[in-house]
């Protein structure tokens, strides 16, 4: 099966890998290889597609700028999908269509975006996926302001931090204690 990754951020790339690794023959389209969803022909770029996963992003919190990245990215992939006959596979957020979190701007752009592709796309599948682990990390080398430390707990660490509060002891969690899972262990299934 031919697949083509509309979106080169860390999740296009993750889904490219987990394509080649389940089979498939994935290829990556994005700014990086000189491919732009909002000006390129995308039905000439992604040609001979059986699938086309849309993966694009824009960082901001603007309402208007998610919205319209979105949405215009979605139409020009829908198009590209049903001109090709091709499966549109659309990677969404958990809850981004939820009336509590429409005042922030992404989620309101990606809830756009799902209704502009469940309109348009003839063949669509839409994966909605929570926060990966390395988002805490992404979004902290995006941020203006700082020096920040962040990361991830993982639950030990988690479990000693609530056992010292619990116990009445004060202390610091030891550097190295917010581990990352093994790769293998984080593997897409």
């Amino acid at each position: 099966m031919k697949v083509a990754v509309v979106g080169g951020g860390a999740s296009g790339e993750a889904m490219k890998r987990a394509l080649q690794a389940a089979g498939a023959q994935a290829t990556l389209h994005s700014r990086r290889t000189g491919f732009d969803v909002l000006r390129d022909d995308a039905a000439a770029e992604l040609s001979g597609a059986d699938a086309i996963v849309e993966a694009t992003g824009r960082f901001t919190t603007s309402r208007r700028v998610a919205t319209e990245f979105f949405t215009r990215s979605t139409r020009a992939v829908s198009a590209a999908a049903n001109t090709l006959g091709a499966r549109h596979v659309l990677l969404s957020i958990v809850g981004c269509d939820l009336p509590q979190v429409q005042g922030y701007g992404y989620f309101a752009g990606k809830s756009a975006q799902e209704r502009i592709a469940r309109e348009s796309s003839g063949r669509l599948s839409l994966v909605r996926s929570t926060q990966w682990f390395e988002f805490a990390e992404q979004n902290m080398k995006r941020m203006r302001y700082g020096p920040y430390l962040a990361g991830s707990l993982d639950e030990d660490a988690a479990g000693q931090s609530r056992r010292r509060c619990r116990g009445g002891r004060t202390g610091r969690l030891k550097r190295g204690s917010m581990a990352r899972p093994a790769r293998s262990q984080a593997r897409m299934s």
